[in-house]
């Protein structure tokens, strides 16, 4: 349903992710961007840009999606959970890895 009313949709930005030949650029939807994961190096690779969308619907969309799901998780006391890989980047030295 999405589809075919763009404002029920969600993201700003939206991004294929995928493995490493799984999705090309000519099989992109407009406006969509491709992030390519190799499992070699572990690492997210950007291939496409993704087009932001300037829908304020989208937006609130995303809002109401991100505050029912931190509702969610604090009411069953998952927030600590949420702020561990947070504070492990926060606290990584920098140029290590986290």
């Amino acid at each position: 349903m999405f589809r075919q009313y763009a404002d029920m949709g969600m993201g700003v930005l939206r991004y294929y992710f995928c493995c490493d030949r799984v999705i090309t650029k000519e099989d992109l939807p407009e406006n969509w961007g491709l992030l390519v994961f190799n499992p070699t190096t572990n690492k997210v690779k950007i291939i496409v840009d993704a087009v932001a969308n300037d829908r304020k619907q989208t937006a609130f969309n995303d809002t109401r999606m991100l505050y029912s799901l931190l509702s969610r998780a604090a009411v069953r006391g998952l927030i600590a959970e949420l702020e561990k890989p947070y504070i492990s980047i926060q606290s990584s030295p920098a140029g290590a890895p986290a």
